[in-house]
């Protein structure tokens, strides 16, 4: 199938740095202070920034393969091409698309919903202030809302706007993190140290797994950009090796600054949700923790907005491929962007947010049905994830076999590492799951097993994009 100039999106309209920064927001430089970085210090307590810096060394094994296949192919599709384009299987490939969808819907609902789990909770915890349930939701709907009058248009708003908020997150939490230490007799080399973790290897092990590695799994987040970046095959590869560096170094910072300030002390912060916050609060007042509470809060509504035009572009070239109905794929006559798909994104995201709240809160109160209502769908999104991801690590070889330029240490064995810690990860973080988180694994596999049965119902109108791989 050739894509014509009806189905085109816009050329060059992300540069390098609106890559990076992109890939910077998705990844929320602030999850170290308020979410990731606390779950590590639960498992590893004080070496939870050793923790991330492993971390850090791991991601470099997963994006191998997705830093040689943004060098082969450019396509809105983003994973599932990668995969069509080695394994040229419609079942393979498209259902591989369709666990994308599910996917970034997952991350629509989650990152929509923690943006008001994180305003009720904050204010509860830190302020003693209750809000009623209609104001979460409110809350909530923020970022979706902004996505739809966003994300139709040409996607260097999105970028232009990535940068700002990347940029400002970057410079607050960074100046926060740099008073803490300052202030901070607790200070010194012993946060990098493996013997003082809390739980011994398997804590620290897992602190790495569930803590770090987790909380850098956006950084390919913009393949799905391939059609719309500037010299794709050159910039998007350089974009991500760009963005892991700069969130791996800031975000081992960033958790070094609260365990530091923390010290002999760190249980008593890590009662409270967020201990960068409390620590915050000991040192700087409640002026400082209310200056960080807006920003982590205001880019955490904003978070639906980047996350949206991916699942937007996945919905676009499913469209094209003729798996999806054919209005996802028309683009904007201005803006060349999928605003059909982006319209569906939207309201799907909408209903979904209100659906999970209301349904979760009536049947679990409003404590633990706000915190489920994030988590199920954040569940959801991890699981899918860490699978399209050994799917495309292990395609790799395929690829670059058939083109002639395998190598087997760089296409084969470090992806095949890669997958493994992934495995490791899964194993690590979905172990133990009680209901009803664990519907998740119902959900997932309904979800894979329908797709294949409605797949093999349109199997003779699917087509199979005859992608042009860069040699």
């Amino acid at each position: 199938m050739e894509i014509n100039e009806e189905t085109k999106l816009k050329k060059d309209s992300l540069s390098f740095w609106h890559l990076v920064f992109y890939a910077v927001v998705v990844m929320f430089p602030a999850s170290a202070f308020v979410i990731t970085g606390s779950t590590a210090m639960v498992y590893s307590g004080s070496v939870a920034p050793l923790a991330f810096l492993i971390a850090g060394a791991i991601l470099f094994l997963a994006i191998i393969a997705v830093y040689f296949y943004t060098t082969k192919v450019a396509n809105a599709g983003g994973y599932y091409k990668f995969v069509e384009v080695s394994i040229p299987n419609k079942y393979l490939s498209k259902s591989v698309g369709l666990l994308q969808i599910l996917y970034y819907i997952s991350i629509m609902w989650f990152v929509s919903i923690l943006g008001g789990w994180l305003f009720w909770v904050s204010l509860e915890t830190i302020f003693s202030i209750s809000v009623p349930i209609y104001l979460v939701i409110i809350i909530s709907l923020i970022g979706p809302i902004a996505f739809l009058f966003i994300g139709y248009r040409t996607i260097t708003v999105s970028g232009k706007l990535a940068i700002i908020v990347g940029t400002t997150e970057m410079i607050i939490f960074g100046i926060i993190a740099i008073m803490l230490i300052i202030k901070s007799p607790y200070n010194g080399v012993q946060y990098f140290n493996i013997s003082n973790s809390w739980n011994g290897f398997s804590g620290f092990f897992t602190a790495v797994i569930v803590g770090g590695f987790l909380s850098y799994s956006g950084y390919g987040s913009i393949v799905s950009y391939g059609e719309e970046a500037k010299m794709p095959h050159n910039t998007l590869k350089k974009a991500i090796v760009t963005a892991a560096l700069i969130i791996i170094i800031y975000e081992t910072f960033v958790v070094y600054s609260v365990v530091s300030a923390a010290g002999p002390t760190l249980s008593t912060g890590l009662q409270f949700f967020a201990p960068g916050f409390y620590y915050t609060k000991q040192y700087f007042g409640i002026g400082m923790v209310l200056v960080a509470f807006i920003v982590i809060l205001f880019d955490q509504i904003m978070a639906p907005v980047f996350n949206g035009n991916q699942a937007a572009r996945t919905m676009f070239a499913l469209s094209r491929d003729k798996v999806l109905p054919a209005s996802l794929s028309k683009v904007h006559p201005k803006f060349k962007s999928p605003y059909m798909a982006v319209v569906t994104v939207s309201i799907i995201t909408i209903i979904g947010v209100i659906f999970l709240i209301l349904l979760l809160v009536y049947i679990y109160g409003i404590n633990d049905g706000l915190f489920y209502a994030w988590l199920i769908p954040g569940t959801i999104l991890s699981l899918i994830w860490m699978i399209y991801h050994i799917i495309v690590n292990q395609t790799l070889a395929v690829l670059m076999h058939r083109i002639k330029e395998f190598k087997i240490i760089t296409h084969l064995i470090g992806p095949t590492i890669a997958s493994a810690f992934l495995i490791i990860a899964a194993y690590y973080s979905f172990i133990g799951l009680s209901w009803p988180v664990s519907i998740v694994f119902i959900l997932i596999s309904i979800w894979i097993v329908g797709s294949l049965i409605y797949i093999y119902s349109i199997r003779k109108k699917v087509e199979m994009e005859q992608l042009i791989v860069k040699t």
